[in-house]
């Protein structure tokens, strides 16, 4: 199966297979799509015993996957007004977590690194429509943090948790340490991330929808008990983080501070003020 956008101007979005297609639309890695679907619909045949035939097939350990070039960057080593104009993202911000424009592909570069500043992947961020999509060969950014490296580097006690990049740089930008999950979901393996870092307090600040109130409350849970919780909650008509203007995002942050959830199993008792 093969699909051809005859209106994109992008030649990474203009044609692909299925798995690119559902890559972008789960927000993730091709390798991701391909592995999901391999656990989701692959199956067996059930064939007659009598022609079944013995082989043997010793397992090896699977070869870490390599990391990605930090030269690799060098390629987007340009600014594109969008982030700062449209997003609020200053300068000193975007200087800060290298993040970069690609001429060729049109679109914002945003990197992951690892706790200890390796490049994990690059998410890149068309700067002509909303798609996203990610390095070829980059790791799963579902088994790392957006931000991360910069929480090390600090030593920060108190951190923030959004879901997307932009948000977390708007925290940055206002003072405030984050880290992004990358997306709508919330995982084990970002959990170990968290139980294993510096961290004393997280403020879950995720989006104001219900998505992002179904992951507040899975991240509470989760770490309810190993770090302390406090929600930041936002006005009514605002959608995320970065919709905010500065005044409002001060303002909640400092009610976040005085909003340390308890709850019971699986249930929310703080409710917003």
């Amino acid at each position: 199966m093969v699909w051809i956008d005859s209106g994109s101007d992008s030649p990474t979005w203009k044609k692909g297979n299925f798995v690119k297609l559902l890559a972008w639309l789960r927000n993730e890695t091709y390798e991701e799509t391909e592995e999901y679907l391999l656990g989701a619909y692959s199956h067996f045949t059930l064939i007659p015993a009598d022609s079944l035939q013995l082989t043997f097939e010793l397992k090896t350990e699977q070869a870490k996957r390599p990391l990605l070039p930090a030269e690799m960057l060098n390629e987007y080593c340009y600014r594109h007004p969008y982030l700062e104009a449209q997003r609020g993202i200053e300068e000193r911000v975007q200087r800060a977590f290298q993040v970069g424009y690609s001429k060729n592909l049109k679109a914002i570069t945003l990197p992951w690194f690892d706790k200890y500043g390796n490049l994990m992947n690059v998410k890149y961020r068309s700067i002509e429509g909303k798609q996203f999509w990610y390095a070829k060969g980059g790791h799963p950014i579902k088994n790392h943090l957006y931000g991360l490296d910069w929480v090390y580097k600090k030593a920060s006690k108190t951190v923030y948790i959004v879901e997307s990049e932009i948000d977390a740089l708007t925290l940055w930008g206002a003072g405030f340490a984050a880290v992004a999950m990358g997306g709508s979901a919330f995982n084990d393996e970002q959990r170990k991330l968290m139980l294993k870092s510096p961290v004393e307090e997280f403020v879950v600040a995720t989006d104001n929808d219900n998505v992002g109130r179904r992951i507040a409350k899975e991240i509470t849970n989760s770490l309810n008990g190993y770090k302390v919780i406090k929600r930041m909650w936002m006005p009514e008509h605002i959608k995320d983080v970065n919709d905010m203007s500065r005044t409002e995002l001060l303002d909640c942050a400092a009610k976040a501070q005085q909003n340390v959830l308890s709850f019971e199993i699986g249930k929310l008792n703080a409710e917003p003020p």
